[in-house]
């Protein structure tokens, strides 16, 4: 049975279990989506004072955040509130065309950890999780459902979800982490 949870979720531990943690992250940081074409961007990283990675799938640590390139000409930034707003400041005065949009409203964070954390995800998401290792981020989808997924250590990701989708996902989440933990329980 697919356990009910409230919309909207509430911050905090959904689960913890042996090996397994799966946690709702208070909105502690600003998400910032931008759009810049490959040819600006260097001259917009520098006005903006943000270092943006130039491979997609890499994620560049911060100090107070971190920024992922997702394509070409798209980068996603969790940064403090203040530092989001100083990067807002600064674009609305560049000198080359960009698109930097608040999207803090509409999503938020789940994050999965523990050394069943790989194994959890694997279940609703495609992607080969072996080979995505820290300091990697990506578009993709969980349980059918689209996702940014960031690895931040060996045992942890971060999953940015839109908050429509986060209580489906976090149920169909639920209910896996439990299916693997009744299989290792029965195997021991």
């Amino acid at each position: 049975m697919m356990p009910i949870l409230p919309d909207p979720l509430q911050t905090g531990k959904l689960i913890e279990q042996d090996a397994l943690a799966i946690e709702v992250l208070p909105e502690l940081q600003s998400r910032l989506s931008l759009r810049v074409a490959g040819g600006d961007r260097e001259t917009l990283a520098a006005e903006i004072d943000i270092p943006l990675p130039d491979q997609i799938g890499l994620q560049a640590p911060l100090d107070g955040g971190a920024i992922a390139c997702l394509g070409p000409d798209e980068w996603m930034m969790t940064l403090t509130r203040d530092l989001a707003a100083l990067v807002q400041t600064r674009a609305g005065t560049a000198s080359v065309p960009h698109a930097l949009v608040d999207i803090s409203s509409r999503e938020l964070t789940l994050v999965i950890s523990g050394s069943d954390a790989r194994e959890l995800l694997s279940v609703g998401c495609p992607r080969d999780l072996r080979s995505f290792t820290p300091g990697k981020a990506c578009r993709t989808l969980c349980f059918d459902v689209p996702v940014i997924l960031w690895c931040e250590a060996k045992d942890r990701y971060r999953l940015d979800v839109w908050r429509s989708f986060a209580p489906h996902l976090a149920s169909l989440l639920l209910q896996s982490a439990r299916a693997i933990k009744a299989e290792k329980d029965l195997s021991v």
